[in-house]
C-alpha cells in the first residue's frame, strides 16, 4: 500500500484489495505566501466563532429554528422505545415479521420486517403486546395451521412511560417453550402504522427527481425540526421508476439539510438499461446510528414487498457517514443470514474525519443539533465507524472533491468540508480506490466526469 503526501494531507492510491491500483486524480494547487498564511492561521484560530455566528445568523434569521429544534427533541423525548431481538431462520422466500399490538384492543398497529437480529418500535406512551411469525406467504398474515408464531412472554403486557424504553423483548421461533399465537392475526403493511402518532413511511414510492418534496426548505426542515419532518409523511425509500426485478437498485442517500433532488443530474445519467435508482429521504438532525438503524428497517421493508438480491449505494457528505452507519449494523444484525449482496458502496465528499462546524455548534450554540455531535470531529461514533468490516463482496471507492475557495477551512477544501477530512486515512485503507475531482461540495453532483465514472464503477462491481 502507498501512501502519497501533499502538504499535510495523506491520501491512499492503492486500494485495499490486493492486485487492485489506484487512480487518484489529485492536482497540487498553489500555495499562499507567508503573509497570507499568517492571516489564514488568526482566521482558522477563530473558526468556531466565524462558523457559530453564521449559524445563528442564519437560525434568528429563519424564524428562532433553536426554539424549533428545543420543541422538536422535547417532542421526539414523549416517545417510549420497545428494543429486542429475534432469533429466526426463515426459508429465503419468506420473511420474519415483529408485531406490536395495542394491548387494550388486541389491534396490531406497526410491524418489522426481517431475517433475525435487532428489531424496534418507537411509540407513543402506553401498554404493548409483541409478537412475531414467519410470513410463508409474504402477505402479512398470519395463519396459525401453516406458519409458526410466538408472543413474547405469555404474552406479557409492555408498558412504557414517555421516554422510557422497555429493551431485551427479545423473542425466538426456535424455542420449544415459547407461548404459540393461536388466532390469525393481520400485520400492518409495512410503512403504514395503525396510531396516528405513527406517521405512515414510504417504502417503494414512486416518484421523480423533480417531485416538489425533494425541495431545500424541507431539507432544511429535516435538520432544524427533525420530528416535523417525520410527521410530515417526507421520510422513506422512494423509487425513480417503477421496480424492475432484472434492474440492479442503486440508493442514493443525500447529506445534512439535502434532498434527494440534488442527485438529479447523477441519476438522470445513471446506466438504466442495467440499474435503477432509488433514494434515502431522511430528518438529517437526527443522531446518525438512530438515522441508520431507521433506514435500515425501511430497506428490510422494500426487501420484503420486492424480490431483491443485490444492491449498491452512492451516497454525498453526511450521507457517507449515515450509509457506512447503515451497512455496519447491517453486517452485524443479520451476519451470514444476510441475502442481498451489496455490489458498491461510493461515497462523494464525505467528511469521515468530521467538521470544525459541528464541534462549534456542540460547544456554543444555545441548542444542540444531534447529529452534530456524531458529526465532530474526534466523536464517538465516527470513532467507531470503521471497526466493523465491510461485506467481503462490497467494491468501496471514495470520491471527493477539492475545489473549494473556503479560507476559513483550515487547508483544501471543497468549500465546504476540508480534503483532509474527505480523506481520513481509515477511510482510504478500506477504499478498493481513491478518485479526487477539481469540483466544489455541491458542483461534484453536477460533473461529467463524475457522472462517468460512477458508472464505471458501478459497471465493474457488478461484472465481478
Amino acid at each position: 500500500m502507498r501512501v502519497l503526501h501533499w502538504g499535510d494531507l495523506h491520501w491512499v492510491r492503492d486500494g485495499g484489495r490486493e492486485g487492485r491500483r489506484g487512480n487518484t486524480a489529485v492536482k497540487p494547487v498553489g500555495f499562499p505566501s507567508r503573509r497570507v498564511e499568517a492571516k489564514l492561521d488568526l482566521l482558522r484560530a477563530r473558526l468556531p466563532l466565524f462558523l457559530l455566528a453564521a449559524m445563528l445568523s442564519l437560525a434568528f434569521t429563519s424564524g428562532c429554528m433553536f426554539r424549533q429544534l428545543r420543541a422538536n427533541l422535547e417532542h421526539f423525548e414523549e416517545y417510549a422505545m420497545i428494543d429486542g431481538s429475534i432469533d429466526s431462520d426463515p426459508p429465503p422466500t419468506a420473511l420474519t415479521l415483529v408485531v406490536l399490538l395495542r394491548s387494550d384492543t388486541g389491534e396490531a398497529v406497526d410491524s418489522f420486517a426481517l431475517r433475525r437480529g435487532r428489531y424496534f418500535f418507537r411509540v407513543p406512551s402506553g401498554t404493548y403486546f409483541v409478537a412475531a411469525f414467519i410470513d410463508v406467504d409474504r402477505n402479512f398474515h398470519y395463519d396459525p395451521v401453516k406458519e409458526r408464531g410466538v408472543w413474547f412472554g405469555a404474552p406479557d403486557p409492555i408498558r412504557v412511560a414517555k421516554g422510557q424504553a422497555a429493551d431485551k423483548v427479545n423473542l425466538s421461533l426456535h424455542d420449544s417453550g415459547a407461548v404459540v399465537m393461536e388466532r390469525p392475526l393481520i400485520a400492518p403493511e409495512l410503512g403504514h402504522r395503525g396510531m396516528h402518532d405513527l406517521p405512515d413511511v414510504n417504502i417503494g414510492t414512486v416518484t421523480t427527481a423533480a417531485d416538489p418534496r425533494f425541495s431545500s426548505e424541507n431539507g432544511r426542515l429535516g435538520m432544524w425540526q427533525p420530528v416535523d419532518f417525520a410527521l410530515s409523511g417526507l421520510p422513506g425509500v422512494y423509487f425513480l421508476e417503477p421496480f424492475d426485478p432484472e434492474k440492479i437498485p442503486v440508493l442514493f442517500v443525500h447529506g445534512i439539510t439535502g434532498h434527494p433532488g440534488e442527485f438529479a443530474y447523477l441519476i438522470k445519467n445513471l446506466d438504466h438499461s442495467r440499474f435503477q435508482a432509488w433514494v434515502l429521504y431522511y430528518p438529517s438532525g437526527g443522531r446518525l446510528d438512530l438515522i441508520a438503524a431507521v433506514a435500515g428497517r425501511w430497506l428490510n421493508s422494500v426487501a420484503a414487498r420486492y424480490p431483491i438480491e443485490r444492491l449498491a449505494i452512492v451516497a454525498h457528505s453526511m450521507g457517507g457517514l449515515v450509509a457506512r452507519s447503515l451497512v455496519n449494523q447491517w453486517v452485524t444484525n443479520v451476519g451470514s443470514a444476510r441475502v442481498v449482496k451489496l455490489d458498491a458502496f461510493i461515497s462523494i465528499s464525505t467528511p469521515w474525519g468530521g467538521h470544525a462546524a459541528a464541534a462549534a455548534g456542540v460547544e456554543h450554540a444555545p441548542e444542540v443539533v444531534p447529529s452534530w455531535y456524531d458529526m465532530k470531529p474526534g466523536s464517538e461514533f465516527l470513532r467507531n465507524l470503521f471497526t466493523t468490516k465491510l461485506p467481503p463482496e462490497c467494491s468501496y471507492q471514495l470520491l471527493f472533491g477539492y475545489e473549494g475557495r473556503s479560507a476559513l477551512i483550515g487547508g483544501a477544501n471543497d468549500g465546504t468540508v476540508a480534503v483532509s477530512s474527505e480523506l481520513a486515512l481509515e477511510a482510504q485503507e478500506q477504499a478498493v480506490k481513491v478518485y479526487g475531482f477539481p469540483e466544489s461540495h455541491v458542483g461534484i453532483l453536477n460533473s461529467p466526469e463524475v457522472s462517468a465514472r460512477l458508472n464505471r464503477i458501478l459497471a465493474e462491481a457488478v461484472s465481478d
